[in-house]
């Protein structure tokens, strides 16, 4: 009997073990007027990352910079430009199957490059395209310029209370 429930619980350990890695536990926000799936939001902040790599840079204000700029477009813009980002989106997504079988995150950088700076040019993108890199660019850099590492590093910027000189003569 021991050994029976020995080898069940082995079989249901290796069964566990090998289906755990296909698992994918990463979670994202939901924000109300941007219905996204996980690998749009897993697109977004890898066009992110190319447009801005920040490396080692401490950038952190309070919220990742994928919460900080999809809280901007769920709250900031208007229904009629969200779905114009959606549009994007998805003009984005469709553009890079045609091109090629690998996800976006998964091709090399100068690949990357490629894809956003054709979605740049106005001539060969549609609007939403275009609306799309661009809302993404801005509100990237917005994050950056906001952040303390930027505030103090580039423009020598003191949070309050800032110093105290008592003692100088007038």
């Amino acid at each position: 009997m021991l050994r029976r429930d020995a080898l069940r619980n082995i079989i249901l350990a290796s069964i566990g073990v090998s289906i755990l890695p296909s698992c994918d536990f990463e979670s994202f926000k939901t924000y109300q007027h941007l219905p996204l799936k996980k690998r749009q939001f897993r697109l977004i902040r890898a066009i992110q990352k190319t447009i801005l790599p920040l490396g080692d840079v401490q950038a952190e204000i309070e919220e990742p910079s994928l919460d900080f700029m999809l809280k901007v477009i769920n709250d900031c813009l208007s229904k009629k430009e969200i779905n114009k980002y959606l549009q994007g989106l998805y003009k984005f997504e469709n553009h890079i199957a045609t091109l090629s079988d690998l996800n976006f995150d998964k091709q090399d950088v100068k690949e990357q490059l490629a894809l956003i700076d054709m979605s740049f040019k106005e001539e060969n993108t549609s609007t939403e395209l275009n609306f799309f890199m661009k809302t993404n660019k801005e509100l990237t850099v917005d994050y950056l310029s906001k952040s303390s590492y930027y505030q103090t590093t580039y423009f020598d910027y003191e949070f309050m209370p800032g110093r105290y000189l008592g003692c100088i003569n007038v």
